[in-house]
């Protein structure tokens, strides 16, 4: 299910807090324009909140924006922040700036899914989406890597204009936990994977 919507006119609601999840060297005080509400109700384990369809549905431009995804503690009529539980947050996802996030859910629950502008340049006309479950990526796991196509030895490098850039995104990856072959820590980030065919030579992914 898609929206579109516009939030030009709205305003901030300081009782709610600034998002966790804002990149540490920005200014506490920004990520703080205009934010609007909406709701859904879950159908599974996991839901999808976008606003990446945005530039694609509107025009817009200017949408860098955040997510923030909570239910409430005791359902009714009590919105305080005191009731409110985040689920979930979320900023630069996609282009753009704008916020994607895939949140656990308990079926039937109401969830709301707080949308705001990083600052009023950003405020405007978006469009967000709820998906369930959320989607996974075709490439999310190493039997179904995407092959990425290289130049024939001796060509010069990599290019676009030939057609061998192969552009993807880890929204919509799962984790993949420890990888055999791969020392260290437990890999705890989203990944999706790709297939290379060797020449002989070495190869420079980039």
């Amino acid at each position: 299910t898609s929206v579109t919507a516009d939030n030009t006119l709205a305003t901030w609601d300081a009782q709610y807090p600034t998002a966790a999840c804002r990149k540490a060297s920005q200014d506490p005080t920004e990520y703080n324009a205009g934010d609007v509400w909406f709701s859904f109700v879950a159908t599974g384990a996991d839901a999808q909140v976008s606003a990446c369809t945005t530039t694609t549905l509107t025009g817009q431009v200017h949408g860098d924006s955040l997510l923030q995804i909570y239910h409430q503690s005791v359902p009714g009529p009590d919105f305080s922040n005191s009731n409110m539980v985040l689920d979930a947050c979320a900023d630069d996802s996609c282009s753009g700036g704008l916020s994607e996030v895939c949140v656990a859910t308990t079926s039937g629950t109401t969830y709301y899914a707080r949308f705001w502008a990083f600052s009023p340049v950003s405020q405007g006309k978006f469009a967000i989406s709820v998906n369930c479950p959320c989607p996974i990526a075709s490439n999310d796991i190493c039997s179904t890597a995407i092959a990425v196509p290289h130049n024939n030895d001796g060509d010069p490098g990599w290019g676009d204009p030939t057609g061998r850039l192969v552009l993807g995104a880890t929204s919509q990856a799962t984790t993949d936990g420890n990888i055999t072959g791969c020392p260290g820590a437990a890999n705890t980030a989203k990944g999706v994977w790709y297939t290379i065919i060797g020449t002989g030579n070495r190869v420079l992914l980039n």
